[in-house]
């Protein structure tokens, strides 16, 4: 199941839709996704490897917020020296 720990993406099987005939395809070999990047066009689109690219967002916290981290929350760090 999709948020238990004890699955990864290599169990997962995806299907996406084709924009040829709308038809859903099982994905095979290495999964990889077009992304399109906020503020940017058509031609700033990357594909990305899933496996190595794509993480669920960090959590972007002010240094009064460090009280809100939970074990395990993804979050987002700025170390000032």
């Amino acid at each position: 199941m999709p948020g238990d720990e004890r699955f990864g993406l290599s169990e997962l099987t995806f299907e996406a839709r084709s924009s040829r005939d709308l038809a859903w395809v099982l994905g095979s070999g290495e999964l990889e996704a077009r992304i399109r990047f906020a503020g940017f066009g058509y031609a700033d689109d990357e594909w990305v490897n899933v496996k190595r690219g794509i993480h669920e967002r960090s959590i972007p916290l002010e240094p009064t917020e460090c009280h809100l981290v939970k074990v395990e929350d993804l979050v987002l760090c700025f170390q000032e020296r």
